[in-house]
């Protein structure tokens, strides 16, 4: 796994979050043209009123296809909790998958704000999104390509696929192998008590045995 937490990561998409209340756009409507009929005119002139949009209305049409706003919202938000479970090792996400994610929301996030800045008046709410997606890609492009354990630091260690410490055989002929066995009649009292303590060479033969 990654070996540090994706703080960057976690952070810019708090930072989506809360620039999903903040407003993203606000539209005026235009005063009602000359020779307007007045009962027409009074209902229009009741509708001069600016309108403000968030992070949660709204949407963006692009050949058709209609995409609300608060999907770019959960999808950098997403971004957080994907690399949150890659970090903890839960599920090793596809770098890819983030860094698509966090293309669109760039993608919606500033088609967005140009329309504002041409046809509105652009809210700090949108900005604020379109720079942390940026913050986004550039994080997720950082990231290894996947999720891997730590490297331990003692090389004298062997891991096994089962994360099994496993301390590595000195290189070199084991001394024990060419060990002749010891026959047990010739064993004296002495040996015969400690033969079962580790260190005995009798001991370390026939646990060499059983082993193999």
């Amino acid at each position: 796994m990654d070996n540090k937490l994706p703080v960057g990561i976690i952070l810019f998409s708090v930072l989506i979050f809360i620039a999903s209340f903040l407003s993203w756009g606000t539209f005026r409507f235009t005063p009602p043209p000359e020779g307007t009929p007045a009962q027409l005119a009074s209902l229009m002139n009741e509708m001069q009123k600016a309108l403000s949009i968030n992070g949660w209305q709204g949407h963006l049409t692009v050949l058709g296809l209609t995409i609300p706003n608060w999907m770019v919202v959960v999808s950098g938000v997403g971004v957080g909790i994907l690399a949150l479970l890659r970090f903890a090792e839960i599920w090793d996400v596809p770098r890819g998958l983030l860094i698509a994610m966090s293309v669109l929301g760039i993608a919606h996030s500033g088609v967005f704000s140009f329309i504002m800045l041409t046809k509105a008046t652009i809210g700090i709410g949108s900005l604020l999104t379109f720079a942390c997606f940026i913050g986004l890609l550039v994080q997720t492009v950082m990231m290894s390509e996947h999720a891997r354990p730590a490297v331990m630091s003692n090389p004298s260690i062997e891991y096994s696929p089962l994360d099994n410490p496993r301390p590595v055989q000195p290189a070199g002929p084991n001394p024990l192998g060419s060990m002749p066995a010891p026959q047990p009649g010739n064993l004296s009292q002495t040996d015969n008590e400690h033969a079962g303590v580790p260190g005995d060479p009798f001991y370390e033969w026939r646990q060499k045995r059983e082993s193999e």
